[in-house]
This record gives structure tokens, C-alpha cells and sequence, in this order.
């Protein structure tokens, strides 16, 4: 008996969400990677892009999260998150 052995290999690629964003910045917080004024603004930010201007918040929070880094929000943490967020920006119309 012959036996053929094949592999396939799959590509997917996992995209940020609002929701996403609050429970990364959460967790950061919990971390004590985030301040916790810098938290209730970052959440508060993703929240009101539930709402409504969405693109427009989204913006916001990454501009927050880049002039924070290395502040109010460690380096490595805010790289994370402004990755993640600018993916969501791009494709949120």
C-alpha cells in the first residue's frame, strides 16, 4: 500500500475591535501598565466610538496613546495598542 502525505497551510489574519481595544486597555490597567486616569480616558474614547464617529474617536485614542507612551502608558504596552488601533482605524469607514 502506497500512502501520499499532502499539507496545506491556511492564512487568516485576526483584526482589532472596539470591544477588543477596551478589554486590552483594561488589561494593561490591571497590569499596572496604564495609569488609571489614562485608562478612564482611553475607555472613555472606545466608548463613544460604539456610539457614533467612530473613525473620529478611534483617532483620538491612537493620538492619546502615542503622546502617552512612555508616560502614562508603558512604551511596549502602547505600541501594542496603537498597532491594534491604527488596524481598526484603517478599516473603519
Amino acid at each position: 500500500m502506497v500512502s501520499t502525505i499532502s499539507s496545506k497551510t491556511v492564512t487568516f489574519t485576526i483584526h482589532a475591535t472596539i470591544n477588543g481595544l477596551i478589554n486590552a486597555v483594561n488589561d494593561g490597567a490591571a497590569r499596572g501598565l496604564i495609569t488609571s486616569s489614562e485608562q478612564f480616558l482611553l475607555i472613555w474614547y472606545l466608548q463613544k466610538a460604539l456610539q457614533t464617529s467612530a473613525r473620529t474617536r478611534i483617532g483620538q485614542f491612537n493620538w492619546e496613546v502615542n503622546s502617552q507612551s512612555g508616560k502614562a502608558i508603558n512604551s511596549a504596552e502602547a505600541a501594542l495598542l496603537l498597532s491594534w488601533g491604527n488596524d481598526l482605524y484603517v478599516r473603519t469607514p
